[in-house]
């Protein structure tokens, strides 16, 4: 089931493996045109741990590259050395 979307319409994002089995409750990341990527956290917990690390740090979550920033004083991940909008500062927590 998705349930987090990384752009507007919903292409990329993430989704909860509800499969019984080994894998169920696992979080996994899916793509328009690519296959689904289960069990990249074994869990939500661990997902949310894995993006306050990232947060407290400076860096992208996993394998992502864009660290997070802020933009009209909410929270954005964009890539900092060319930043998709004027105004978009690194985060400093």
């Amino acid at each position: 089931m998705a349930f987090i979307a990384s752009d507007p319409d919903g292409f990329y994002g993430l989704f909860a493996d509800c499969t019984p089995g080994a894998g169920h409750g696992g979080l996994g990341s899916y793509a328009e045109a690519d296959a689904p990527t289960p069990g990249t956290w074994p869990s939500f917990a661990a997902y949310l741990t894995a993006v306050a690390d990232a947060l407290h740090a400076g860096r992208g979550v996993g394998t992502d590259t864009d660290v997070p920033g802020v933009l009209h004083r909410s929270l954005h991940r964009d890539d900092p050395r060319s930043p998709l909008e004027e105004g978009w500062e690194p985060f400093r927590g």
